[in-house]
């Protein structure tokens, strides 16, 4: 009885474990794109300290500065559309995931007697609420006869 116990609980927190492994797995692709971005950007400004050394004209040293500045650019550009499709690729499982709970959670025996409990209530409040009205409401007389006065000659 007690493994039921449990394997019902381990069944109940699986897509809550699914969640989290989602979020473990994305989480570990965004730090090592920012761990290799960090150590490129570091190496790459390194081997630019070193290149500026050498150069002899001022032009040079703004040219290789210029294609410098373009280099991370486009390396920023990558890194960021690189976390972009991870953190969409987790959304998109995250909301299969969801939907996916969803659906088993209104397949659930428990979830339907509870809709049904509540469709029963809701129509006997409109039976009361029907009778209570029809109650209240005036009957019908008939309709009054005009009377005439006869008026004194």
């Amino acid at each position: 009885m007690y493994q039921d116990m449990m394997k019902d609980v381990q069944d109940k927190m699986k897509p809550f474990n699914d969640a989290v492994e989602i979020n473990k797995a994305t989480a570990e692709k965004l730090v090592a794109l920012h761990t290799e971005y960090v150590s490129d950007l570091f190496n790459s400004g390194v081997n630019q300290m070193k290149a500026l050394t050498e150069v002899k004209a001022p032009k040079d040293a703004l040219e290789l500065q210029m294609s410098y500045f373009k280099e991370l650019d486009a390396k920023l550009t990558n890194v960021a559309e690189q976390e972009i499709a991870a953190m969409v690729e987790a959304k998109e499982k995250l909301t299969v995931l969801a939907e996916q709970s969803m659906s088993d959670l209104s397949e659930a025996p428990a979830l339907q007697e509870v809709t049904q409990m509540f469709q029963a209530a809701q129509a006997k409040v409109q039976e009361t609420t029907e009778a209570m009205t029809a109650a209240a409401k005036p009957a019908a007389k008939p309709a009054a006869k005009t009377a005439r006065k006869a008026s004194a000659a």
